[in-house]
């Protein structure tokens, strides 16, 4: 895929997808830094699949999605009142649309909850995993799948992190980064504020 193709990619991705345009960028950007990582590269939390795409357009790497196809699961307690089960939903077909519809070949997509899982359906090693979970208990399960398998160097971008509206997503991050050696970043704009997203880089 030509430069051209990309950049009309990244502005379908920035207009239409779940990303803002700083978002968009950071990811990119974090994404080019693990290109000489070992491993592949994976998205949990597929949506439509455009932010999927964008990866797969930017990448030679091998990309995995991880997707319920049938939205979030039930929210706990914790989660508040912004989200709810079956929120979200896209199916698969819209996934393949997507790909289709921007001449990217389609990537490998796993329909499942992320609580059921299985080890052997991750790739071995990860340089590069793009967790957008919006619920708490989602984001520990994509973080106890991802963990073990990043390689030493390799990057976990996170989605949703400073919002208001989901704050337990920051919370889970935080839990589970809790006695790690990896610290997590948070990138800033020019006028100090967040772009909710966050970042760590495995030691």
């Amino acid at each position: 895929m030509d430069d051209q193709h990309r950049h009309k990619l990244f502005t379908s991705v920035v207009g239409h997808g779940m990303l803002t345009f700083c978002q968009a960028s950071t990811l990119v950007h974090l994404l080019a830094k693990s290109s000489h990582i070992p491993g592949d590269i994976c998205e949990f939390g597929v949506n439509a699949g455009r932010t999927s795409c964008l990866m797969a357009a930017c990448s030679s790497k091998k990309l995995w999605m991880y997707d319920s196809c049938d939205g979030l699961p039930a929210p706990e307690g914790i989660d508040g009142i912004a989200v709810f089960r079956g929120g979200l939903a896209a199916p698969a077909s819209a996934i393949e649309n997507t790909f289709n519809e921007n001449a990217v070949p389609m990537a490998t997509l796993i329909p499942a909850w992320f609580c059921d899982l299985k080890p052997d359906q991750l790739p071995d090693k990860i340089a590069f995993a793009h967790i957008d979970a919006d619920l708490y208990r989602s984001t520990l399960d994509a973080l106890n799948l991802v963990y073990p398998r990043v390689s030493s160097g390799g990057i976990v971008l996170f989605h949703d992190w400073d919002t208001g509206h989901i704050p337990a997503v920051e919370k889970a991050i935080r839990e589970f980064m809790t006695g790690k050696p990896e610290q997590v970043i948070v990138p800033r704009r020019l006028d100090g504020s967040t772009g909710q997203q966050a970042y760590f880089v495995k030691t």
